[in-house]
């Protein structure tokens, strides 16, 4: 098939990208061998020690965090920020937490990266924020340290936000904990 083909509306794929019940967007991109996408989730933009500019991503089927820096002329560097195989705790108390789903990223006001995870808290694992300590701003973290966890059963994570006005306070965004299950009794399925 030629340029011409695509430009006057030949269908590239058997699939239809467009049909949702069926992922159709998945399947036409997985026939014509497009990069997966690996469920992106969320984005936080900063500058590393160098002043170029980064994004950072989260990947939640790699279990990992990419950093993406700008290197100006149209060219970028994709570096692995962080995944399960980063250092823990590395110089402070050892943490028995794994990373199990990357979901949202947050950003203080001194540019550090926090991960926050959206994996329900079950007895003792789930419901995390790490904290991706990146000594050298390079945009790879040294460590990844094990920041909180929720701590209550069924509790989801899902966004973390520092307050403008006093750096060191943020908001935890949680869903759907055991606890507030019972909706007959005016008991909602989510707190902040």
């Amino acid at each position: 098939m030629g340029a011409d083909d695509r430009c006057h509306g030949v269908a590239l794929t058997t699939a239809n990208p467009f049909d949702n019940e069926t992922r159709g967007g998945r399947l036409a991109a997985d026939e014509l061998n497009g990069t997966p996408f690996r469920r992106p989730e969320d984005i936080e933009v900063g500058y590393l020690k160098n002043g170029n500019e980064v994004v950072y991503f989260t990947a939640t089927e790699e279990l990992a965090v990419y950093s993406v820096e700008e290197l100006g002329h149209g060219k970028a560097m994709v570096r692995l920020a962080a995944d399960e195989s980063t250092l823990k705790n590395l110089g402070h108390a050892a943490t028995t937490g794994h990373i199990n789903s990357p979901d949202n990223l947050a950003q203080d006001a001194l540019g550090n990266i926090y991960m926050v995870e959206d994996w329900p808290n079950g007895d003792n694992v789930g419901g995390d924020i790490w904290f991706l300590r990146d000594t050298n701003n390079d945009g790879v973290a040294e460590s990844v340290d094990h920041f909180m966890s929720l701590q209550v059963k069924g509790a989801e994570n899902t966004g973390m936000i520092f307050n403008p006005a006093n750096p060191t306070q943020f908001i935890v965004s949680v869903q759907h904990p055991d606890s507030t299950s019972d909706e007959v009794n005016g008991m909602g399925d989510a707190t902040c």
